[in-house]
């Protein structure tokens, strides 16, 4: 399902939008006029594919856009209709990784490797189980490559989602997929050496 456009006016405008970013990826203008243009359509699909979920499309839309001013060359599209199936693409994609992330969320994926908050219970703490521990810690973080590494001391010290996406320079969305692969390594890392 491509973004459908107004025939005339909105592929005219468009296709201007497209020559002027192709020329230079930085244009304001030309981005706003994209965006105008587009927007509408980008916000449908990724509302349809949410299960109308308003909020997660807003939030979605934002995405599709970042991506497009992030990874986009203009300069490949030779017509409207050529940029309209790339963005549903992408629409479609960042509104499954949300989904995923939902998923991964109420399965209690990100909460799981979040610091405890109350206090642990004493009676099964002793010297020697600390030592095992702090060891553990220890090779799992030689064994992490270094962004691992750092994100892992972030949700140690017990960091926001929002406070660590916003130091690593990420969205929340690319955040929970890094904190799920992260898991994911720790585990086999973990089982490994058992």
């Amino acid at each position: 399902m491509a973004i459908a456009g107004a025939p005339g006016d909105n592929d005219r405008a468009l296709r201007e939008a497209l020559g002027k970013l192709a020329a230079n990826p930085r244009d304001e203008s030309a981005w706003w006029d994209l965006y105008a243009i587009i927007r509408p359509s980008v916000y449908a699909i990724v509302y349809r594919c949410l299960c109308g979920r308003a909020d997660l499309a807003d939030d979605a839309c934002q995405v599709v856009f970042i991506k497009l001013f992030k990874y986009c060359d203009f300069g490949k599209f030779q017509a409207p209709s050529d940029l309209r199936r790339y963005v549903s693409v992408i629409a479609r994609n960042v509104a499954r990784s949300q989904l995923e992330v939902l998923k991964d969320l109420k399965e209690g994926g990100i909460k799981s490797l979040a610091p405890v908050k109350e206090p642990l219970d004493p009676s099964g703490y002793t010297p020697q189980s600390h030592a095992v521990a702090r060891e553990q810690l220890a090779r799992l973080r030689r064994q992490l490559r270094e962004p691992d590494r750092r994100l892992l001391q972030m949700i140690l010290e017990g960091r926001s989602r929002e406070k660590m996406a916003q130091t690593l320079g990420t969205t929340a969305e690319a955040l929970s997929v890094r904190v799920h692969r992260l898991r994911n390594r720790i585990r086999n890392l973990l089982t490994d050496k058992e």
